[in-house]
């Protein structure tokens, strides 16, 4: 409910993962807290979230490709 703002001016790049990825915490991840954001003219190409233990949360990369 918080997000709604954001989601309604921009995409969510965890919409390519064919299942929810959860980030926190890093050991045992049981929830979503971690998002990258971006404005629906750019295609997200890939998105991860690796199975790290580094920090309390995974990492969560994207690769995105901004239109010509």
């Amino acid at each position: 409910e918080i997000l709604a703002p954001i989601y309604e001016r921009l995409q969510d790049t965890a919409a390519v993962f064919t299942h929810p990825q959860l980030s926190w915490p890093s050991d045992i991840p049981e929830r979503k807290i971690d998002y990258i954001f971006a404005s629906r003219d750019i295609q997200v190409l890939a998105a991860e979230i690796p199975e790290v233990v580094a920090s309390d949360h995974r990492p969560y990369t994207a690769l995105l490709e901004i239109g010509r």
